[in-house]
């Protein structure tokens, strides 16, 4: 996982790459959370294709990166962990994606209990993986990183906290099994943005330990 000391001119680039396509994932969560605070069901094909259209143009931006990936010489750390990072900040996106989805094909009338609550949350993790990125420089330094991670890490385990809370009271509360179905797995998808965000800053924390500052 050791760190390649090309110029910094040459390597920066990657690092910029890193924060544009985590954009992507931050814009999908205002999209998300926006929706939630006035919620139209009649507006549901509308904001799935908004959060879609987000979650594409991550895509193209993803694939151009790893296009010149390919072939450039002068990396910031190895290959392989380049692409595995494109892969967790694609990640978040694709999980931000799932929850305007099953929305959708479940056709809420209303939202489930404490939604958006729980994508404040979410919307909080997003800002502190923001943070991250921002610190994480060539050779970053760990005394940085370490408040944004282990804000992460809190959020996370309050976000675990409230989807058992959630699906506790939705179980306790509810007769009717396929509305129980259908509310978890949107439970389900909003746990799976912050979990998404304590990998990114898992692997992150990583490399910088495999570097040894």
């Amino acid at each position: 996982m050791g760190f390649h000391y090309a110029s910094k001119k040459k390597t920066e680039w990657y690092l910029t790459a890193f924060r544009e396509l985590f954009n992507y994932a931050s814009k999908a969560g205002k999209e998300v959370a926006l929706f939630f605070h006035d919620y139209k069901a009649e507006e549901l094909s509308e904001f799935r294709k908004k959060v879609h259209l987000i979650e594409h143009e991550a895509d193209a931006r993803r694939k151009a990166i790893i296009e010149r990936l390919m072939e450039d010489h002068f990396l910031p750390f190895k290959r392989s962990n380049i692409y595995a990072l494109l892969n967790l900040i694609d990640d978040i996106t694709d999980a931000i994606e799932e929850i305007s989805l099953r929305l959708y094909l479940y056709n809420f009338s209303s939202l489930p209990h404490d939604c958006y609550e729980y994508m404040q949350l979410n919307l909080d993790c997003l800002d502190q993986c923001r943070g991250l990125l921002d610190q994480f420089k060539r050779k970053p330094d760990r005394k940085l990183l370490t408040p944004f991670i282990d804000r992460i890490i809190a959020l996370e385990e309050q976000g675990d906290a409230e989807y058992l809370n959630d699906v506790t009271i939705l179980h306790r509360e509810t007769k009717d099994p396929l509305i129980i179905i259908e509310a978890s797995e949107i439970y389900s998808k909003l746990e799976e943005v912050s979990d998404a965000c304590r990998e990114l800053a898992a692997f992150l924390l990583a490399l910088v330990y495999k570097r040894g500052h």
